[in-house]
Order: C-alpha cells, then sequence, then structure tokens
C-alpha cells in the first residue's frame, strides 16, 4: 500500500566509464545510454579512443559516436581530480585494467 510520500528511485544522468573500450565497459555504455544518461570513458589517450580499432566493441554496439571521453593517468590523482572536475560525474564505474600480457609485463617491470 503506497503512501505516495515514497522517494522515486536515484538515477543518474553522467557516468563515467574507465575501461569503456573493454568488453565490459562497452556493455555498460550501453547499458547507461539506453537508460538515457550521458556516458564520459575514461581514457589514457583520448585522441586514440573514438576511431580507434581499440573502439571496435563500441563500434560493434552502435554507440562510439555517443560517448564523450575524459583522457586521464589512472596512475596520478592530480590527472584524476582534474578530469573529474571537467566532467562532473553523478556516478564512477572503474571497470580498466590492463589485459595484454606483453604490455602488463612491459609496465609492470620496466622500473625494475
Amino acid at each position: 500500500m503506497s503512501q505516495g510520500n515514497e522517494t522515486p528511485p536515484y538515477r543518474p544522468t553522467k557516468v563515467l566509464i574507465t575501461g569503456a573500450l573493454g568488453q565490459d565497459g562497452a556493455y555498460l555504455s550501453e547499458l547507461a545510454l539506453s537508460q538515457g544518461c550521458t556516458v564520459v570513458g575514461g581514457v589514457r589517450d583520448a585522441v586514440h579512443a573514438a576511431g580507434s580499432d581499440r573502439a571496435w566493441r563500441l563500434r560493434h554496439l552502435g554507440i562510439e559516436q555517443r560517448l564523450t571521453w575524459a583522457e586521464f593517468d589512472l596512475r596520478r590523482a592530480d590527472s584524476i581530480a582534474a578530469a573529474l572536475q571537467a566532467h562532473r560525474p553523478d556516478v564512477i564505474f572503474n571497470l580498466a585494467a590492463q589485459s595484454s600480457g606483453r604490455t602488463l609485463l612491459r609496465h609492470c617491470c620496466r622500473d625494475h
């Protein structure tokens, strides 16, 4: 029995998704867009995100041109802060991960 004073469910309007170029990030981007959200894809290099070979999943889903890109480095707090200030997301989904073994070893071991 509804009292009529229930709070409607929270609906974010802008989501930031790190790893938007990956499998899970692409499908989450598609879902968020279908729910009416603005999607900001967090990437290390925005110049090479849209239109690149790395964006093939977004292209396949037909949503590549509907994302905005935020360039930042997850290893640098100042870079993250600047991206958050610039884009002001309501919700952040951190799906970024290093999935290439060769790349992971190159970055992990270069300082040792």
